[in-house]
């Protein structure tokens, strides 16, 4: 018989920026299919951990700015098996009226694009001498058109952009190696921090936003064993607003 779930059990998976909207929502599911967490937010977790925990769940956290250098405890990671880099910010303020910019453009930047190279720096040697792996990168829309010059500043369409680079350059370096390095590229997702982005009446393409399990099922099937021949992909989950 040929597996039709995407069981993630005891497959250990390390998730970055999750505490809330994608990332929350990410970590329940993971948990749902069984995997074993390890994550990470500048948040604390706690409430998180204690639920899952009472489900079963082998879940650590630890609170870090990945915007920063960071350690991470390679020992409980020595089983790694994914990925999910969700890590980032998201700032609407006019960088033309932004008097510094250039410290918002370098904060934006090393949260959104150099904490994943941290991170990666750490975690890939793991995954290449293990033979296999999965990694689910987290791009934007954004990354793909510029996204809308009202809302998405230059600093945020930029470092998006950057994620689905840098996906398409460790696919080829770790694809050899039976690591799947693939992207999730969400489109307006209603979360707590975004939905206040946009005005009443707002025309979306699917006539709404999306919500952060919609975007969550992507990732997990990605995170899934069956993902064994897609590697440099990015996944668009718009809602339609963008096609390509």
């Amino acid at each position: 018989m040929i597996p039709s779930s995407l069981d993630l059990k005891d497959k250990h998976i390390l998730v970055t920026g999750a505490a809330g909207g994608i990332g929350h929502a990410t970590v329940q599911l993971l948990a749902s299919l069984g995997a074993k967490l390890t994550i990470t937010d500048i948040k604390s977790m706690d409430a998180t951990v204690a639920s899952l925990r009472t489900e079963g769940v082998d879940i650590e956290a630890f609170e870090a700015d990945l915007s920063k250098p960071f350690k991470l405890d390679e020992e409980r990671l020595s089983d790694l098996y994914g990925i999910v880099a969700l890590a980032g910010i998201f700032l609407t303020d006019d960088w033309m009226l932004d008097d510094d910019w250039e410290g918002t453009f370098n904060k934006v930047l090393n949260t959104n694009v150099l904490s994943m190279l941290r991170m990666f720096r750490i975690c890939m040697p793991i995954l290449e001498r293990r033979g296999a792996g999965r990694v689910v990168l987290v791009g934007s829309t954004t990354g793909r058109h510029g996204g809308s010059p009202r809302i998405a500043q230059p600093h945020y369409a930029v470092t998006r952009g950057g994620v689905h680079a840098l996906t398409y350059n460790l696919a080829k370096r770790y694809g050899p190696s039976g690591v799947q390095v693939n992207c999730v590229a969400p489109g307006t997702i209603g979360t707590e921090r975004n939905a206040k982005n946009f005005p009443p009446g707002y025309q979306f393409a699917a006539g709404r936003m999306g919500t952060a399990m919609e975007v969550a099922w992507p990732i997990a099937f990605l995170c899934s064993p069956h993902v064994s021949y897609m590697s440099g992909a990015i996944l668009d989950v718009n809602g339609g607003s963008f096609m390509g």
